[in-house]
């Protein structure tokens, strides 16, 4: 059937390009740790589920997406104290120790203070046992964040050492705000073939943002982004 297709149909078809070995290694490299990356998301997702319906006060804790339940910080005081009980024990000598442990070097004392008075205010409580139920779930899910965050951080190193050996790496970190993993993921989705693509225009069909000209008498006029 293949046979016959080409037989009969060659010219409405396309060869596939011819990416460079690199550019392919760069590819399996930028897909992966999107996969990772997504992953790591799902987990955090998953643990902000569990602490909403027992210890909403981590999540107020650790609201922001820089310091939020996947950082560093929140993952290394939640596995020492993943109930309210545990972590209204912690002093702030404890919390300080954490926090230069997860690699804080700035505002240390002010949020020490933050966090102890936050840990330390009064909530509602499940039930003893119920509680610590909850944080061996916790505990387990931390365990599977800490994997799916090394993993993000091994992806997105070894992507960014494979894409600064391909030749366009300058050119397309040049662009405004492109760097190493935006760049690794531009040619693991366009690859590096210069004859997969005959004109600009045809790059930018594949991008889905060549403009799509329409009958005039529409509503919404003549032209649209696709």
């Amino acid at each position: 059937m293949l046979a016959n297709i080409l037989r009969t149909d060659a010219n409405a078809h396309r060869p596939l390009p011819a990416d460079s070995e690199l550019a392919q290694a760069i590819a399996v490299l930028a897909r992966g740790g999107q996969d990772a990356t997504w992953q790591r998301q799902h987990v955090a997702n998953q643990l902000r589920s569990l602490l909403r319906q027992y210890f909403p006060a981590a999540i107020e804790a650790f609201p922001t997406a820089k310091s939020g339940l996947a950082g560093v910080e929140a993952r290394t005081i939640l596995a020492a104290a993943p109930t309210p009980a545990l972590a209204a024990k912690l002093t702030k000598p404890r919390l300080r120790q954490l926090l230069l442990k997860a690699g804080r070097q700035r505002n240390i004392d002010a949020c020490t203070d933050l966090l102890h008075s936050i840990f330390s205010r009064e909530q509602l409580r499940q039930p003893a046992r119920v509680e610590a139920a909850f944080g061996a779930q916790a505990r387990a899910l931390i365990m599977q964040l800490d994997a799916a965050c090394r993993a993000v951080d091994h992806l997105a190193e070894a992507t960014a050492e494979a894409f600064a050996q391909h030749p366009d790496a300058a050119i397309l970190t040049s662009f405004p705000g492109g760097g190493a993993l935006t760049g690794a993921r531009l040619i693991a989705e366009i690859g590096d073939d210069r004859c997969r693509f005959v004109e600009a225009r045809n790059l930018r069909a594949y991008a889905g943002s060549a403009p799509v000209t329409r009958a005039s008498g529409k509503p919404r006029g003549d032209v649209n982004a696709r």
